[in-house]
């Protein structure tokens, strides 16, 4: 696979909240060469400037976790002094990606929203599911030495893992399911077509996928069909005229506005369709895989553009 940011610094660059055994996530093969600082208990913002060189441009930050403020502890102090040297900073805005958090945005920018009551049609189709990024499944594989350093507390143990996601009425769930804030549950949302999107976000640069799936839970991994559009954020002032289609542009209009109000710098974001073409934002996601998407013609090129086109706008802002 070729170096997509190749000329773009990729060995001056730290991700932060990962190992050197960690998966292929995008951010890994945005900056094949970055040194990787895990967590640790102790952690502070002097420890980890100490291993952020001169020499380093980009910092991503990692943590898989749902609920970003204490990691590390002093986080503030850390951004700042990543300002303070020059370093761009990647996802440093994203502290909550809860289910939860979602929606609020979602709500807030009245675009629409699938949040689920315990009141309404009983036979209802709802979408069970956690209210931490992935499951939870990162909170529950932590150690208890840094889930305590850090200050991470542990989904509920009713709360389901990502592979434990079910659709059923609304009938089937106790009352007191709704009231538990690790659990979480959506309208479920699908469409006779079974197409879904995918968009990979970049700053301005957006992979924005087109999939089918059969499954009633729709993954992309597999999906048996689709086409990827390259497209930009910075195309807003045109409404998206080089998107393919008017749903596209439709997409593209909310996914911007969600992003920017998110501080989603870098990420995957998954948008459902119902039976009338209505798009709907579902996760939000700033540690996306990667895997077989990095081989995709195009791909990895086009979101290191994004990378490239921020480094130049920041030098203008600062010059």
């Amino acid at each position: 696979m070729n170096d997509p940011a190749e000329g773009h610094h990729t060995d001056t660059s730290c991700i932060y909240g990962i190992g050197a055994d960690s998966l292929p996530y995008l951010a890994c093969g945005l900056f094949p060469k970055a040194r990787r600082i895990p967590l640790a208990v102790g952690q502070d913002a002097a420890a980890i400037l100490a291993q952020v060189g001169p020499e380093v441009r980009w910092f991503v930050w990692h943590t898989y976790f749902t609920f970003k403020d204490n990691i590390p502890r002093d986080r503030a102090a850390l951004s700042l002094g990543l300002r303070q040297r020059g370093v761009l900073s990647i996802n440093d805005g994203v502290t909550d990606v809860s289910k939860r958090r979602t929606q609020t945005v979602l709500s807030q920018l009245n675009l629409p929203t699938t949040i689920a009551l315990p009141e309404g049609d009983p036979d209802e189709l709802l979408f069970f599911k956690s209210n931490h990024n992935f499951g939870g499944i990162p909170e529950k594989r932590l150690s208890q030495d840094l889930l305590d350093f850090f200050g991470i507390a542990r989904p509920h143990p009713s709360t389901p893992d990502f592979s434990d996601y079910r659709v059923a009425k609304r009938r089937e769930f106790p009352r007191e399911n709704f009231e538990n804030e690790d659990l979480f549950f959506e309208r479920f949302v699908a469409n006779e077509a079974n197409l879904f999107y995918r968009a990979f976000v970049v700053f301005d640069a957006v992979v924005l996928s087109k999939l089918e799936c059969k499954g009633v839970i729709k993954k992309a991994l597999e999906a048996h069909r689709r086409d990827d559009y390259l497209l930009s954020f910075s195309d807003v002032e045109t409404g998206f005229s080089s998107a393919p289609d008017a749903l596209s542009r439709r997409i593209m209009t909310d996914l911007e506005r969600f992003c920017r109000t998110l501080k989603l710098d870098l990420g995957g974001v998954d948008v459902l369709l119902d039976n009338r073409g209505v798009p709907h934002i579902i996760d939000a996601n700033p540690t996306p895989f990667g895997g077989p998407n990095l081989d995709r013609p195009g791909f990895l090129e086009h979101l290191s553009k994004g990378l490239q086109d921020h480094a130049v706008q920041v030098e203008s802002r600062t010059t």
